[in-house]
């Protein structure tokens, strides 16, 4: 996973790192492991 923050790019967030309103994340997985997180953002809204 990685944290895009405007133009930096956190490629090893640790454990502290908070995501922030407008931050992007980059995640890498199978399709299926990947559709969980479209879950959660669904149910969070």
């Amino acid at each position: 996973m990685a944290i895009k923050r405007g133009e930096n790019l956190n490629v090893s967030p640790g454990a502290g790192d908070k995501v922030l309103e407008g931050d992007r994340l980059v995640v890498i997985g199978k399709n299926e492991s990947l559709e969980s997180l479209k879950d959660y953002d669904d149910k969070k809204q």
